[in-house]
């Protein structure tokens, strides 16, 4: 079962790193687009400016939450390495005496990871809103 929630809670936290990624990515080429843009009425030009402030501030906190989902998964990667100690070790029949301790950290870092993808998926969501207000503005 700890083997079933921390594969559910990986594909969590992968889904998440990749929409942060991809929605970075889009902003990026969205601000990038209105700069480029044709010449627009001025209230269009108005709009763009602010939407071009909008995809900046959201294009810097996805870095900063790219960041950390980058150092999350450096643990990440950690805890899935103590589990599959864990695994094979009772596959063995031969727990370490800190077992109880080891799953009690890795049903914690589950726990975290959830959240954090949570966390993740709500400020790529917010991003796509302003970069589909941009893209509006470019058609």
């Amino acid at each position: 079962m700890l083997a079933q929630e921390w594969d559910q809670a990986t594909m969590d936290v992968t889904d998440a790193v990749n929409q942060i990624a991809e929605t970075q990515e889009t902003a990026n080429e969205t601000a990038n687009a209105l700069l480029e843009a044709e010449a627009l009425s001025e209230k269009q030009n108005v709009d763009q400016q602010d939407l071009r402030e909008t995809l900046r501030a959201q294009s810097e906190t996805l870095a900063e939450y790219s960041q950390s989902a980058f150092e999350f998964v450096n643990q990440w990667q950690t805890g899935a390495e103590r589990l599959d100690q864990l695994k094979t070790a009772a596959e063995k029949g031969e727990m370490p005496a800190d077992a109880a301790s080891q799953i009690s950290g890795i049903r914690e870092m589950i726990q975290t990871g959830q959240a954090k993808a949570q966390e993740w998926n709500k400020a790529a969501k917010e991003a796509r809103v302003a970069v589909d207000s941009a893209r509006q503005v470019l058609q």
